[in-house]
């Protein structure tokens, strides 16, 4: 799959980050590690949204980092069998195809069997301010 426009860039690169975190931890706890390495820098610095608008932007650490965030914050917000749920249908969905921001939110609310994952999933994509983390 390929991103549907530059804006959502963060779809590729933000699962890249994430799937190499899954990749590299050895461990639940090891991967908790990651993520809170992760979020405690992306707080710091007041990281921006994923999502981005301006050409210089495009391949912000906000793409990245964020975009990681982003996933961790849905699968701790769906658990794991409704976050690899989502994984499986998400990528059958859009085998071979563009896909953009509005089209993984509505598939993650669809996949998930969560249709409240929306607005915390837009928040997390769009909003300059990082909300709060999901409780896991």
């Amino acid at each position: 799959m390929t991103p549907a426009n530059w804006q959502d860039i963060w779809l590729s690169e933000g699962f890249a980050t994430y799937f190499e975190d899954l990749w590299v931890a050895r461990d639940a706890a090891s991967l908790k590690q990651r993520v809170l390495t992760r979020l405690n820098k992306a707080q710091a610095s007041r990281m921006p949204a994923p999502y981005v608008t301006l050409r210089h932007d495009l391949f912000a650490p906000r793409v990245y980092q964020r975009g990681a965030l982003v996933l961790h914050a849905l699968r701790a917000t769906v658990g794991d069998a409704a976050f690899q749920r989502f994984l499986r249908g998400y990528y059958q969905r859009f085998a071979y195809k563009n896909v953009s921001t509005p089209d993984f939110i509505r598939a993650a609310a669809e996949l998930t069997g969560k249709p409240s994952v929306t607005l915390m999933l837009q928040r997390w994509i769009y909003d300059a301010v990082m909300p709060p983390f999901p409780k896991s």
